[in-house]
């Protein structure tokens, strides 16, 4: 799969297999993106891999899932992610790294997708709980949160119609992603 493909068939996945993720895989994913883009190359960006099973129960009950569908495709208890990577910085290094963090968000994710594990980044979240339960020092601000898991669900993209990008479950509970065409986005 080239570089276009992947991106082309990457949608945020919000329901899982119940099936392991190797550390070293996650570790992995930590490496590409720590070699991406950093602003004035201050690198502020720390990573925190949360796998026990224990840690990411906790963990998501402070995530808040799929907002335009109000909570109708957050996942059952079998369906959670099976891995998290928490996206943290030092504020002493940045003060709001944005733009780092998306670059190696972004990263993670077309790697993720390479490797067949899906993935979505959430960013409506409870920080201070997840930094206690992952006993995380207070000198880093968490900026979010990227779930992983092997997919077990299939989003498809949708044209958007009439203005309106809110995702939508179709009536098998399909998840339709609507995204705006070339024309629309392009200024010629």
């Amino acid at each position: 799969m080239n570089i276009y493909q992947l991106q082309a068939n990457r949608r945020s996945i919000r329901k899982y297999k119940d099936t392991p993720i190797d550390y070293n895989l996650l570790e992995k994913f930590v490496e590409f993106a720590r070699l991406t883009a950093s602003g004035m190359n201050l690198q502020p960006i720390r990573y925190y891999i949360a796998q026990e099973k224990n840690i990411t129960d906790n963990i998501f009950e402070h995530l808040k899932w799929a907002g335009y569908l109000k909570g109708a495709h957050s996942p059952s208890f079998d369906e959670r992610p099976r891995a998290y990577i928490l996206f943290l910085y030092d504020s002493e290094v940045a003060k709001n790294p944005i733009w780092d963090i998306g670059a190696a968000s972004h990263a993670i994710q077309l790697m993720a997708q390479f490797e067949q594990i899906g993935s979505c980044c959430l960013r409506s979240i409870n920080r201070a709980e997840i930094l206690d339960i992952c006993d995380i020092d207070k000198k880093y601000t968490l900026d979010s949160v990227l779930a992983l898991g092997y997919p077990d669900e299939s989003p498809v993209v949708e044209k958007v119609i009439k203005g309106d990008i809110k995702y939508f479950l179709d009536e098998e509970k399909t998840l339709h992603v609507p995204k705006l065409s070339l024309e629309e986005v392009l200024i010629k």
